[in-house]
């Protein structure tokens, strides 16, 4: 896992506001719904048990399904969505995990 926080140097188009960040690598042997659980617990200091369930966010067998296959399809397939105040999205390699920061 790599943190690429910001320095105040690093600030979105409009100049106002920075971004924290974290990208987590996937493993090829763990499912895509765990990768995010470990990558936002991490990111936010939380213990996975203190997270919501993510299955109350998104459909976890979806998502682990649309990364099943290594037919190329999943190349370029990409989930994002909103969890534990956080924008997740999940590629074929990673889980990239950001916040804008207060």
């Amino acid at each position: 896992m790599t943190d690429d926080r910001p320095t105040d140097d690093d600030q979105n188009a409009s100049g106002t506001t920075a971004t924290a960040q974290v990208t987590h690598h996937r493993e090829t042997d763990t499912r895509p719904s765990l990768d995010v659980v470990r990558a936002v617990a991490a990111f936010t200091d939380t213990a996975i048990l203190d997270l919501e369930p993510l299955g109350d966010v998104i459909d976890t067998e979806s998502l682990n399904n649309l990364f099943a296959e290594d037919d190329g399809a999943t190349e370029t397939a990409e989930m994002t969505f909103e969890y534990e105040g956080c924008t997740v999205t999940v590629t074929r390699d990673a889980v990239e995990v950001t916040r804008p920061e207060a």
